[in-house]
């Protein structure tokens, strides 16, 4: 779908937010296990149970994550900005007069001068579904090794 956005508009900028794939699945589970589900949730994962939800939310990224790269990968890299999400909570100014420049617009300086942002580096589940979690990146990482 992002193709079909540059394509539609291609003087797009688009702003691809990273973030530790621990967090963001712990996050995931986190709102699993307050809501009762996923979401969203990958075709290629739509009639799967949530038996394991730790290793749901798990898969769910790494799907999730590859068909954010498979859809960048077809638009130039004038057009993208890549935001690290801890990285721009340590020095938010840099990163958004990074995206002004970016954009050709002047940075709002009262926003930038009175920023102040926190990432969460908390854990959001039981220590078990941390653990697990971790574990399965780990499995996945080694078989990324391998295969490449």
């Amino acid at each position: 779908r992002l193709f079909d956005l540059y394509q539609a508009v291609p003087e797009i900028i688009i702003v691809n937010v990273s973030r530790n794939p621990q967090q963001i699945i712990e996050s995931t589970l986190k709102a699993f296990y307050e809501l009762g589900y996923f979401s969203p949730i990958p075709k290629n994962m739509q009639n799967r149970s949530f038996n394991n939800p730790s290793k749901f939310a798990a898969d769910q990224f790494i799907n999730i994550s590859k068909i954010l790269d498979n859809q960048l990968k077809k638009i130039p890299n004038k057009n993208i900005i890549n935001l690290p999400y801890e990285d721009f909570c340590k020095n938010p100014k840099f990163y958004i007069e990074r995206i002004a420049k970016k954009l050709q617009i002047a940075p709002n300086l009262d926003l930038i001068n009175n920023i102040s942002i926190k990432a969460s580096q908390s854990q959001k589940v039981s220590d078990i579904d941390s653990q697990k979690i971790k574990s399965y990146l780990s499995k996945i990482k080694q078989a990324s090794k391998v295969i490449n």
